[in-house]
């Protein structure tokens, strides 16, 4: 898991960078798909040949340095840095459902979100396998997270059942709000493309 997830935020390093040129020089405005193959997986449609990709290295270079520099000093620090770490992405994703719900179409997006969603999928059990999957995957379930947290809790003066209840509602809370996110930005893009017809 972690070699897949350092993978994951070495790719999204690669597109902050990008993202800070010019919005004329962004290559995935115009196809995101040709873009991955050619410039994060340096790959094309014609020759499929695997280089070495320099830029991709260097960015998974700053992750495991950022990694073995958070972990050298122990659980304590680790502790302090996950001070920072947990809130920065809700803070991220509220800053963005706000500057979301001011753009246009966005309001038609929520109300697809809210309101207008498809009721007939509740019968489909290979949608209720994924939203389990889902919760699972998110919260770390299974895959040993939680155990190795507990490992580091008080072994009396930690309330399990009130951890658990705020690590459920958050996990919930969080997906939510990403939901908002997500459709907000589809109402606008429905928005453009109408305009553009």
């Amino acid at each position: 898991m972690t070699t897949y997830y350092t993978l994951i935020i070495g790719w999204s390093i690669l597109y902050f960078a990008e993202s800070c040129q010019s919005t004329s020089n962004v290559g995935w405005l115009a196809n995101a798909t040709s873009y991955f193959s050619s410039v994060a997986m340096d790959v094309s449609a014609q020759d499929i040949k695997w280089d070495f990709n320099w830029r991709v290295f260097l960015c998974l270079l700053v992750v495991w340095v950022i990694m073995c520099l958070c972990l050298i000093k122990g659980v304590n620090f680790t502790a302090k840095i996950v001070k920072f770490t947990v809130p920065a992405p809700v803070i991220i994703l509220l800053i963005m459902a706000i500057r979301g719900a001011f753009l246009k179409g966005a309001k038609d997006g929520i109300f697809h979100y809210i309101i207008q969603w498809n009721g007939s999928q509740l019968g489909n059990g290979e949608a209720w396998v994924s939203a389990i999957s889902q919760v699972f995957f998110s919260m770390g379930i299974c895959i040993g997270i939680m155990t190795a947290f507990s490992s580091h809790n008080h072994k009396t003066c930690t309330n399990i059942a009130w951890n658990e209840k705020v690590i459920t509602m958050s996990d919930t809370f969080c997906a939510l709000l990403s939901g908002f996110v997500v459709y907000e930005v589809l109402g606008n893009y429905k928005f453009k493309c109408a305009l553009e017809r």
